[in-house]
């Protein structure tokens, strides 16, 4: 029995520390007690460890939906969202700013180089053979009195007889008879070779009353005109003559300068790329000048010394023409002081001025 107490007391005496006071890092170790009345060692059964749950080190899982997360959240929403709007704005402040900026700034001024001055070379001389004969440059002279082509019709004639409807009343014609004064020739035929178409006898145009002789006090020439027309001299040299009719339509008087004195033709075509001696036409006036027509026949070119008077029926922008027959009586008409210089014949067509009726008509 007294061994079943010793027993006991000593059970009573083993014990454990309990782990958490070693922070569940270790375990408390058996204790093994001797006694010194026995000589040999007691085994006391170790007593079985409790058991102690560890301390978690891991977080606690996140509650989504506690007030204080979605306070949280959106606090952060908000600064984020006022970030990026404040960025936005300062950026594209920043970049008007740069803009204008730019606009203030000058233009570059261009760099001005002061022109080099450069100092003439005097001419080399050649010194020529006695025995070599120079080229010979001929300069052609350039001429503003070669005119562009144009497409016309002639305007109403009734009678046919030349004259249009409305020259029938310059001259004092009957525009439904083709021969007025009943003398066997046309009234326009009887105009354009200088007669009166009123006359029963060999009468001159310039006796009838309707027709004027202008005279160029610089150049010595003279023509005749409808008595309703305007003459007027458009330079103080008398140069240019217009000759204006009351429909827009005029016929102008030019000279041109000739001075290597080529031919008409020659002269024409040298002012007239493209164009062939062919198709040119002559014409003769009633003073003997010899000149050419131009292709469409609206300009007539009469050579006199050193000189070209160009006569031109300016149409302006008219499709149907009226004073073809005042634009042939005038290049008949047309004089000048002297006998004109020779022309170079050329291969071309007739004139389209009419012969002259005789003289010794029954009529006249």
């Amino acid at each position: 029995m007294a061994e079943d107490n010793l027993n006991k007391n000593f059970e009573s005496e083993i014990f454990t520390i309990p782990e958490e006071f070693y922070g569940a890092q270790r375990r408390a170790p058996v204790v093994k007690v001797e006694s010194s009345s026995f000589k040999k060692d007691v085994g006391v059964p170790l007593p079985v460890p409790v058991s102690v749950p560890k301390r978690s080190n891991a977080k606690r899982s996140l509650n989504l939906s506690s007030p204080k997360f979605v306070i949280t959240a959106i606090v952060i929403l908000m600064v984020v969202v006022v970030g990026g709007f404040s960025y936005y704005y300062i950026n594209q402040a920043q970049v008007a700013r740069q803009k204008i900026l730019d606009a203030q700034k000058p233009l570059p001024q261009p760099v001005v180089v002061p022109p080099v001055e450069t100092i003439p070379t005097p001419p080399v001389e050649v010194p020529v053979e006695a025995t070599s004969t120079p080229a010979v440059v001929t300069p052609q002279p350039v001429s503003f009195a070669v005119f562009p082509f144009k497409n016309y019709t002639k305007a109403a004639d009734t009678d046919n007889d030349e004259l249009t409807n409305i020259e029938e009343v310059i001259y004092g014609t009957l525009a439904d008879k083709p021969d007025t004064d009943e003398d066997g020739f046309p009234d326009g035929l009887e105009v354009i070779n200088l007669y009166n178409p009123l006359g029963f006898k060999p009468v001159k145009l310039i006796d009838s009353g309707k027709v004027k002789n202008y005279v160029n006090p610089t150049y010595n020439y003279s023509v005749l005109s409808p008595l309703t027309w305007v003459v007027q001299a458009l330079d103080a040299n008398n140069e240019q003559v217009i000759f204006s009719s009351d429909t827009g339509e005029f016929i102008e008087i030019l000279v041109e300068d000739n001075p290597l004195k080529l031919s008409v033709s020659d002269w024409y075509l040298g002012q007239s790329p493209g164009v062939s001696a062919s198709d040119l036409k002559t014409v003769t006036t009633k003073d003997g000048l010899v000149g050419i027509l131009s292709p469409d026949g609206l300009a007539a070119y009469l050579p006199f010394e050193d000189r070209i008077f160009v006569i031109y029926y300016n149409i302006g922008l008219q499709a149907e023409v009226n004073f073809l027959a005042t634009f042939k009586m005038m290049i008949n008409s047309f004089k000048v002081g002297v006998s004109a210089m020779p022309v170079t014949e050329v291969n071309t067509t007739t004139s389209t001025v009419e012969s002259a009726p005789s003289a010794t008509s029954s009529n006249q």
